[in-house]
């Protein structure tokens, strides 16, 4: 059951962040900074390093950052980041 719910979720994260970095970059948007309540996520991105359960996203999404003069991860709490799931 749990990692059916963590593939899930991470689908629904890859997919929110392609769409914001695909709409960044249509803006032309060079510098981001992204904000997320995943500490694991932010840390991967940042760290370069990750768990075998979030690479495939890291991955996909580093394809997508290296079109930006610079991209931040930055983490969150999930309260701060309450419109974010609301979107979902």
């Amino acid at each position: 059951f749990f990692s059916s719910v963590l593939r899930w979720t991470l689908t629904l994260l890859d997919s929110a962040l392609k769409r914001g970095l695909v709409l960044a970059r249509g803006l032309r948007i060079h510098h981001l900074i992204v904000q997320s309540d995943y500490l694991q996520l932010v840390e991967c991105m940042n760290n370069g390093y990750g768990s075998p359960s979030i690479a495939a996203l890291i991955i996909d999404v580093l394809m997508f950052v290296g079109s930006f003069g610079r991209v931040s991860f930055v983490h969150c709490a999930h309260e701060a980041n309450r419109v974010a799931h609301e979107l979902d």
